[in-house]
């Protein structure tokens, strides 16, 4: 198998197994979710609209990196498709906190108690730093190409923006110095952002190129002799 099978077998892995994780955690949410009441309700944790997020761009990481021997147009577009989903969410959750408007019926997340447990919860939306991790993960997945090289260029360079807020939220837990980026996330969803960038950096080879100039091999006649040396 050559380097670049490799690097797609590992982000199809990456991308199947952060699915399932975050999937898990999803059916779980209600449970570790802080109530109102508690005095520790402003500790961040992974918001049920996260972990739809991550596990959106996972199932999107897994189809672009499926190790066949002939991609398909078909799971180009469906990969893409899934980005756009998870950015429209994005940036749907952004636009609410810049302009200070918030769509109610997005807190009303599945699975459901009865109606009267969804105000013991804290909110659904994610927190604007997990929103704009989200968001250049899903800009990258759009611009991603593996067969255009500056596309390719822009795809490392949505990688790297997307993993900056993870990245020093990780630091401010390390050295235990409070942040603007460790008060929007927690350990948790650090995890398993730098292992989604991880799998998305794992797309950035390319296949290898055979040379332009290839030389055909020279015909023989049925006789056994180079139809060039004839005269």
């Amino acid at each position: 198998m050559s380097e670049f099978r490799k690097r797609y077998s590992f982000s199809f892995t990456i991308g199947l197994s952060v699915c399932l994780v975050s999937l898990l955690y999803l059916s779980q949410w209600q449970n570790y979710a802080p109530r109102v009441g508690e005095p520790a309700h402003w500790l961040p944790y992974l918001a049920p609209w996260t972990l739809l997020s991550v596990s959106i761009l996972s199932l999107s990481l897994a189809i672009a990196a499926m190790p066949v021997r002939h991609a398909s147009p078909l799971q180009a577009i469906v990969s893409k498709t899934l980005g756009v989903c998870v950015f429209c969410f994005a940036t749907i959750f952004l636009l609410e906190y810049l302009c200070g408007i918030r769509l109610p019926d997005l807190d009303r997340f599945f699975p459901l108690n009865p109606t009267d447990h969804r105000i013991m919860l804290h909110s659904a939306r994610p927190t604007p730093q997990s929103a704009t991790t989200i968001l250049f993960f899903a800009l990258a997945m759009l611009v991603y190409d593996q067969d255009s090289k500056w596309r390719l260029r822009m795809f490392q360079v949505g990688i790297v923006a997307a993993l900056v807020i993870p990245g020093l939220a990780a630091l401010g837990y390390a050295v235990h110095q409070p942040s603007w980026p460790m008060n929007g996330l927690c350990v948790p969803a650090i995890i398993l952002f730098v292992i989604l960038g991880c799998g998305f950096f794992g797309l950035c080879g390319r296949p290898e190129q055979l040379p332009s100039t290839v030389r055909k091999p020279p015909e023989v006649s049925r006789g056994g002799f180079n139809s060039s040396t004839r005269k």
